[in-house]
């Protein structure tokens, strides 16, 4: 396969996104949509595995994968997209289609699958708690999750994206303490597009140093403070 330094990588695929993100220490909003989300967490998860750590490239010790809640969801279903997601990944890094299986299961095998116990903001930090120095952690359907401790002014009132970018923030500020006390990176795919309500947009720029990545006409663009500067996800 090609090594990463010598693949052209446009700005707005996925690729490009993780190859500019990627930093110990720090956490990211990916919001690419509904479509293939779970799929899209085996690319990612592939896109950091193969990362080939030259220079001042970081290169992980463990990757895990936080996939959501089963709800009624079939799990080898879930493993399957994932394994999707592998393939496609390998196939940008330009593996050959003869042999291709065997690297999606030696990629596969070297990933930490787990999934969530529901959509409790704790159960999320559970699996926060136990990340340890210079590994990924990759969350699917980060956007769902809720924290017990947030009150909402007038819920009743509210749209659901209201709701959850409101818990979304305080996801993204707890991913961001993990990750800088762990020296670790946390990919926080939410599963849908960034809100559409600009009050929300800016709801979530304030969450401390996360970054914002996402495409198509429902982008954000989130530069980071001065340690970061320079590094825009788009």
């Amino acid at each position: 396969m090609s090594e990463t330094g010598n693949i052209e990588v446009k700005d707005d695929e996925l690729l490009g996104f993780v190859l500019r993100c990627f930093q110990w220490s720090n956490a990211d909003v990916f919001a690419l949509g509904r479509h293939e989300s779970i799929t899209r967490l085996g690319e990612i998860a592939t896109f950091i595995s193969w990362y080939d750590g030259r220079g001042k490239r970081p290169t992980a010790e463990a990757v895990r994968i936080v996939l959501p809640p089963f709800a009624g969801r079939d799990a080898a279903v879930m493993i399957d997209q994932l394994k999707m997601g592998i393939r496609r990944g390998l196939e940008r890094f330009g593996a050959p289609e003869e042999g291709i299986d065997g690297f999606v299961d030696k990629t596969f095998d070297k990933l930490a699958i787990v999934h969530a116990a529901d959509f409790e903001m704790t159960s999320l930090d559970a699996h926060f708690e136990v990340m340890t120095k210079h590994e990924v952690l990759i969350v699917g359907e980060a956007s769902h999750y809720r924290s017990s401790a947030l009150a909402l002014a007038h819920p009743g009132r509210s749209l659901p994206e209201d709701i959850w970018s409101a818990h979304l923030k305080e996801t993204m500020l707890l991913a961001e303490r993990r990750a800088k006390a762990s020296e670790a990176y946390i990919v926080l795919d939410i599963g849908q597009f960034f809100p559409e309500r600009a009050r929300n947009m800016e709801l979530l720029r304030s969450a401390g140093d996360v970054g914002l990545c996402g495409g198509g006409l429902r982008a954000a663009s989130h530069a980071r403070a001065s340690h970061r500067e320079g590094r825009t996800c788009i």
